[in-house]
């Protein structure tokens, strides 16, 4: 069924858009450019050249833009990364530090002690059920 719907929505779509012809088929890059403000009014002119496509455009130009549009396509998945990473990071801290303290517990844990303490509450809760029997 799933499989029948694909194909239905596939031929819907290529019947409603068609085949892209090779005129059509110009895929622009993404990404931004840096802000032509940062530049001055010679080389906005240029970099407005090229953003519009003209002929004045020149090469060195176009491959400036190139270069920032394809970086700042890279820069959120690099910050992306580093983040993932940092919390990565943080969370193998947080359990060495819990499996450090329960390392410590352990080397300091006495079996003595704790069957002395045992002890000790059953003597105290036997003697409440006694003190309870004597007062009737």
């Amino acid at each position: 069924m799933i499989r029948l719907l694909r194909t239905a929505t596939l031929l819907l779509v290529l019947g409603v858009t068609g085949p892209a012809s090779s005129g059509q088929a110009v895929i622009k890059p993404y990404g931004m450019p840096i802000p032509s403000f940062f530049f001055p009014a010679a080389e906005q002119r240029a970099r407005e050249a090229c953003a519009q496509e003209r002929p004045e455009c020149r090469a060195s130009v176009r491959a400036d833009m190139e270069q920032e549009m394809a970086i700042s396509l890279v820069i959120p998945w690099v910050i992306l990364g580093v983040g993932i990473l940092i919390v990565l990071l943080y969370l193998r801290k947080q359990e060495k530090a819990k499996q450090k303290a329960r390392m410590a517990a352990r080397q300091h844990h006495d079996p003595a002690a704790f069957r002395k303490l045992d002890r000790e509450k059953e003597e105290r809760k036997r003697g409440d059920d006694d003190d309870d029997d004597q007062l009737d």
